[in-house]
């Protein structure tokens, strides 16, 4: 499991806003990055620290949580030359609704940069993100559950 208390959001809607803010609540460094940037303006007031571009959000952190409008919208924002090569022995956990195709087809994506993936689906609204038992079904290896664990017990509260 890792320790290092620094994470990386990317999406700033509703649930994105949410889950960096719990993160950022929770003792976290947290850099965020959104297509617009004035989303961040009340995190980057609280301590967050807003990316000039997805590769230095990736950068950032050892753990990177995604929460777009779709899985399409990720790998767009991601395959940069700059982002898809800072992935490389980066945790991506992807919390965008899809099928499990699309996550199948995600971590093949996010492998190829070496990346570890997980691929998690949020069974709660924003406002149930860091209260106990907040569900989150995942997908992914061991490894990438370890290097997320952390992560997950805030947004879970357990």
């Amino acid at each position: 499991m890792t320790t290092n208390k620094s994470v990386a959001v990317i999406g700033l809607g509703p649930m994105g806003f949410v889950l960096a803010r719990t993160l950022l609540d929770n003792g976290y460094h947290v850099t965020v990055w959104n297509r617009s940037a004035e989303k961040a303006s009340p995190l980057v007031t609280d301590g967050a620290v807003l990316a000039a571009d997805p590769a230095a959000a990736v950068l950032a952190s050892p753990v990177i949580i995604t929460c777009l409008n779709n899985y399409e919208t990720t790998r767009s924002i991601l395959s940069t030359p700059e982002a898809a090569t800072a992935l490389n022995g980066r945790l991506l956990l992807e919390l965008t609704t899809g099928t499990p195709q699309d996550a199948r087809t995600a971590e093949t994506w996010a492998q190829s940069f070496g990346a570890y993936y997980l691929d998690g689906a949020l069974l709660a609204t924003p406002r149930q993100i860091g209260k106990p038992d907040t569900p989150i079904f995942l997908s992914g290896q061991q490894a990438a559950f370890e290097k997320g664990e952390a992560v997950l017990k805030v947004l879970v509260a357990t």
